[in-house]
């Protein structure tokens, strides 16, 4: 995590996402996202998104801003975001974040989320540590704990983890690949409240291309307990000036 400033630049991220899910329709999804940036660690940023999903469609935004504070190599990230009226997103989210970078090679995160759904509350708190031991190697392991809070129902603990590898073989492709086991209390917009564990396969290759644009495609295959199969797609497409 940098500490010196560089002049201000603007990023432009047109994202979407095509899901094949065996138990339902298709899903998709588009985003657009501007970010304006001072230096590392203090930024702005707007979003618009729209996903469809079980038939049903969503349209929200956000807007967030990242900074640091006065303890050294450290920042926090604040965002809130929501759309209304629908069951398939979250209807509201507060997001924050504390980023500590004591030694330029091992970062730390924790994160709290509080997400209002419909039919519950969940509230997330998620440790994350980043190790770039190496310029062209990166890895990270995070642990979630979730609180689902049905309402006027039970509440219900879950708890999931994942790592990610990045590596920079040359300038121009960055591949990466995750995985997540994960367990969840309810597939929003579904109808049931079922809970179900999930193994996630995520792979990509960050792309860029020139000192402007930047390609980034992904791939993600989701195999659940409860024998659904999820099949999910992405492309992002950043411009910087």
């Amino acid at each position: 995590m940098p500490a010196a400033s560089q002049a201000a630049s603007w990023a432009l991220s047109m994202e979407g996402f095509y899901g094949d899910m065996s138990f339902a329709s298709d899903q998709n999804a588009s985003a657009v996202e501007l970010r304006r940036t001072d230096d590392a660690r203090r930024s702005v940023f707007g979003r618009v998104e729209r996903t469809r999903k079980f038939d049903q469609s969503a349209t929200g935004g956000g807007m967030g801003v990242a900074f640091p504070i006065a303890l050294p190599r450290s920042a926090v990230a604040f965002s809130v975001s929501g759309a209304p009226n629908q069951d398939i997103v979250p209807l509201s989210i507060v997001d924050t974040s504390f980023i500590h970078d004591p030694a330029g090679w091992l970062e730390t995160v924790m994160r709290y989320r509080f997400a209002h759904y419909a039919i519950s509350n969940i509230h997330l708190i998620s440790p994350t540590i980043i190790w770039m031991p190496r310029p062209w190697l990166q890895g990270s392991a995070a642990y979630y704990w979730t609180l689902t809070d049905f309402l006027g129902g039970a509440t219900v603990p879950n708890h999931s983890v994942s790592t990610r590898w990045l590596v920079r073989p040359v300038r121009w492709a960055h591949p990466w690949a995750a995985y997540t086991r994960s367990e969840e209390s309810f597939e929003a917009g579904a109808g049931a409240t079922r809970e179900f564990s999930a193994h996630h396969y995520l792979a990509g290759v960050q792309m860029p291309l020139s000192p402007r644009w930047e390609l980034h495609p992904s791939f993600e295959y989701e195999r659940r307990s409860n024998k659904q199969i999820l099949r999910t797609g992405a492309m992002s497409v950043t411009l910087r000036w």
